[in-house]
C-alpha cells in the first residue's frame, strides 16, 4: 500500500519576510523549529529576502518587538 502524498505547506510572503527578521536575533535553526519549517526553506528565504518588500502596517509592531508571541499572533 502506497503512502498519501504529503500536502507541500506554502507560505505568504508576508510569514516568509517576518520568518527572515527573527533569524537577526535567533539562531536559524531555532526560528525554523519554532515556526515549524525546514531549516533549507528558511534559508532560501533568507536569500530571496529583498523580494518580499515592506511591512503592512499591522505587523510592524512584531517586527520591532521580534517575539514569537506576537508573530503567531499577526498569523493566526
Amino acid at each position: 500500500m502506497t503512502k498519501p502524498a504529503k500536502r507541500r505547506s506554502t507560505y505568504t510572503a508576508e510569514f516568509k519576510r517576518r520568518a527572515v527578521l527573527l533569524c537577526r536575533g535567533k539562531p536559524q535553526r531555532q526560528v525554523a523549529e519554532e515556526l515549524g519549517v525546514s531549516v533549507s526553506s528558511l534559508r532560501r528565504w533568507i536569500a530571496n529576502s529583498a523580494t518580499y518588500g515592506e511591512p503592512d502596517a499591522a505587523s510592524r509592531h512584531a517586527d520591532d518587538c521580534m517575539c514569537m508571541n506576537c508573530f503567531r499572533r499577526a498569523f493566526t
